[in-house]
């Protein structure tokens, strides 16, 4: 359901475009131009594997997950809030049980509130902190430079991590 509407290129309207099957719904409203963002997309059970190859991201990962993205702005600052769960997959082909992402950017910088990953009984990592974030390619050389703060934390009660990351 939904449509794309071209009328006032270049500025591209979705309006209320919708998608499911196999127990999986992806939804997307909103408009998009090559200066201004102001967009909502929201999943249920999609394959996480979907999502990194459609936002081309530079990371394997698979099994449902439920997004909840906001994006404002323009595309020199744009303002975006993230909220992701998943309770089963594998990223970087490491296994987990849970997976919570909430983050916001704002003036070009990601505050990542909460990433937590972990497989129960196994290992936890939790990350939280601040860095550079660009959408429009003409920022790259002022951000690289900006400052990265980020806390990680991590346990391996087994060591599950190490063997699972080293197995051929």
């Amino acid at each position: 359901k939904g449509s794309i509407n071209f009328n006032k290129y270049p500025n591209i309207l979705l309006e209320n475009i919708n998608v499911s099957g196999n127990n999986q719904e992806f939804g997307i409203n909103g408009s998009v131009s090559s200066k201004d963002i102001d967009l909502k997309i929201n999943t249920k059970s999609v394959d996480a594997g979907i999502i990194t190859d459609i936002f081309n991201l530079p990371f394997d990962m698979e099994g449902p997950i439920d997004i909840d993205l906001t994006a404002k702005g323009t595309v020199l600052k744009p303002l975006m809030d993230l909220k992701a769960t998943s309770k089963k997959g594998n990223i970087f082909n490491i296994s987990y049980t849970s997976l919570n992402i909430n983050a916001v950017s704002k003036n070009n910088i990601i505050d990542i509130k909460e990433f937590h990953i972990d497989k129960k009984g196994e290992y936890k990592t939790s990350i939280t902190g601040t860095c550079p974030f660009w959408l429009d390619p003409k920022l790259r050389k002022k951000m690289q430079d900006e400052k990265i703060n980020i806390k990680y934390e991590f346990t391996d009660d087994k060591c599950g991590l190490f063997k699972e990351y080293t197995q051929e």
